[in-house]
């Protein structure tokens, strides 16, 4: 069963050798197992992984032992590096025979470059009562599941941003009738915009009452967590990880 607190992603593993293989993943020592593969020749599989870096041995041959041992008459290849399990793409192990013997082949891992951009705006989150864990998108952003006045948003986190900033699209949306004119100033200029006070804002398991919104007309994204919100949190930044918890 799969943990609710943890982020998976998929992997892929097609086997175009003539034999059999066993593909084991484990952590970057090789000293922890967490799951072996069992693939037939021509065959191809797919299983569900925590997101992560993982190291790789592949155990190929005819003869089968058992999984300290492999195969008796095949070999037993690590990866160099091991493999990453990215957020919200599959990843592609794919061997290819070189030969006839079971240690001819080669190893192509692949993480797709492209990626779609609504996946890029969706949350990639562990959330709990007391922390919210979010996963860096490769345009180095991090993005919140959320509401406002119980509208489901997805905020972009914003460090920058003097305050929680959302379109005039997600205000008309959320029942925010009354705002006061603001002048705001942005990188392109002064803008004619609005505050209001909104009642309740959530993002992860966090719940904030009566916070003041920037309605910010032409906004290139819907909603913005800004510093009048993140203020009341400890930030830190663990490798590609940004860690929000209760201060």
């Amino acid at each position: 069963m799969k943990r609710s607190d943890i982020l998976y992603s998929g992997l892929e593993i097609q086997n175009k050798h003539n034999y059999p293989i066993v593909a084991v993943l484990s952590d970057l020592s090789g000293t922890k197992k967490f799951l072996a593969v069992s693939v037939s020749s021509g065959s191809t599989t797919q299983v569900s992984m925590p997101i992560g870096q993982y190291g790789m041995q592949v155990l190929t041959g005819s003869e089968w032992c058992n999984l300290k041992e492999g195969f008796s008459d095949g070999a037993n290849i690590s990866i160099t590096n091991g493999i990453l399990i990215n957020v919200g793409e599959t990843s592609f192990l794919r061997l290819n025979a070189t030969g006839q013997r079971p240690e001819q082949f080669s190893i192509n891992f692949d993480v797709p470059r492209s990626y779609n951009s609504k996946i890029l705006n969706q949350p990639a989150e562990v959330s709990s009562l007391k922390r919210l864990d979010l996963l860096q998108t490769r345009e180095g952003h991090y993005f919140s599941s959320g509401t406002i006045n119980q509208l489901p948003v997805v905020f972009m986190i914003d460090t920058g941003a003097t305050n929680v900033s959302i379109s005039s699209e997600v205000a008309s949306r959320a029942g925010i009738k009354k705002c006061s004119p603001k002048l705001v100033s942005t990188a392109n200029g002064n803008v004619n915009a609005c505050t209001a006070i909104v009642p309740k804002i959530t993002f992860g398991k966090f719940k904030l009452d009566n916070v003041e919104v920037t309605i910010m007309p032409n906004m290139s994204s819907d909603s913005l967590l800004g510093m009048n919100v993140l203020k009341n949190f400890r930030i830190e930044q663990v490798g590609n990880i940004m860690r929000i918890s209760s201060q």
